[in-house]
């Protein structure tokens, strides 16, 4: 079984024509899954999808954006982990990352979670029977949280972009393909 969290994303609809499993849901107990204790299913293969994006520098977010956003990009990622990794000893996860991660984005404290992020994954011991990886996209140009944006026609014409199936390809090698060690694969 896959369990994951972000169901509704793209990359997972994507993920999920490619697999011949059940899906299941990653949750929480509390009033906000990132401010919770989490339920995680029985499963050996995780995909850490969810996210936020709010599209504007950090001196004009609120300061509940900025808590909002690291708790979804950042800490609710790595907290997830800790607790699979520390129940599951054959566990196989892959984290979304984002390019923004290396390169920064207009959002600061999207790509400041996201980089943090990228070096948990790259830091964390797992053992030998365990995988963690994270996937680092440019501008997925088929996400909701980029469709959403107001300049999304400067953006699809300006920048580099993925689809939601090219990205959940990347994954579905990661997680059903032979193991790797920890790293995060930039698909620019």
């Amino acid at each position: 079984m896959l369990a994951v969290t972000g169901y509704g994303t793209s990359i997972v609809r994507e993920l999920s024509r490619l697999i011949d499993e059940p899906i299941s849901r990653i949750g929480g107990s509390g009033s906000q899954w990132f401010d919770s204790d989490f339920i995680i299913p029985d499963a050996e293969r995780f995909v850490l999808a969810a996210g936020v994006l709010y599209g504007k520098r950090v001196a004009d977010q609120s300061v509940y954006d900025i808590a909002t956003g690291l708790a979804i990009n950042l800490i609710s990622p790595m907290r997830l982990c800790e607790e699979i990794l520390a129940k599951n000893d054959r566990a196989r996860i892959c984290v979304i990352g984002s390019e923004s991660g290396f390169s920064g984005s207009f959002d600061d404290v999207y790509a400041a979670a996201k980089a943090g992020l990228h070096g948990y994954v790259l830091s964390r011991k797992v053992l030998p029977t365990q995988q963690l990886v994270a996937v680092a996209p440019p501008i997925i140009s088929d996400a909701g949280m980029t469709m959403r944006r107001p300049d999304y026609p400067a953006i699809l014409s300006k920048r580099k972009t993925v689809t939601s199936q090219q990205v959940a390809i990347v994954v579905h090698q990661l997680l059903y393909g032979p193991p790797v060690s920890n790293r995060v694969e930039r698909m620019c």
